[in-house]
């Protein structure tokens, strides 16, 4: 997990990276898997390994779950996730599909609410200020002790 600051005005965000999501999700005894895939126009799904910025309009993750009578499905359509900024103009679709895959993996598990990736809450770093406190400060006792 990780402390972000995306822009100077905005307050931190704490994110995890995928497969710190995936990890605590197979933790999980009734996880069962996923699976996920990308979306054409038609909404025909597309062949793995043919999936290109220009025909994949969505993404589509099905989580599953020992005792659901159906997968936890969830489809992450590009125009409502991409800003373009950031990765998501180099690889539009490797960020969509793991915004599929981690929202269909919350919805399906509630130990995975408020576990989310950078690709969906920012699209960079910004350095944080740095505010030195001299060693005899950060070893005092706070006050009202």
């Amino acid at each position: 997990m990780y402390l972000v600051k995306y822009s100077a005005g905005d307050p931190a965000s704490i994110v995890t990276g995928y497969h710190h999501l995936i990890a605590t999700a197979k933790q999980n005894p009734e996880y069962r898997g996923f699976q996920s895939w990308f979306v054409d126009s038609e909404g025909k799904r597309i062949k793995d390994g043919l999936e290109t910025a220009e025909n994949v309009v969505a993404a589509v993750c099905e989580v599953y779950i020992h005792g659901y009578q159906e997968p936890v499905r969830y489809v992450a359509r590009m125009k409502e996730f991409n800003k373009h900024q950031a990765l998501w103009n180099q690889m539009p679709v490797a960020m969509l599909g793991k915004v599929a895959i981690a929202n269909a993996h919350r919805q399906a598990d509630p130990a995975l609410s408020g576990m989310y990736l950078p690709e969906e809450v920012g699209q960079g770093y910004v350095d944080a200020e740095v505010r030195e406190v001299p060693a005899e400060q950060s070893a005092a006792e706070p006050e009202g002790k």
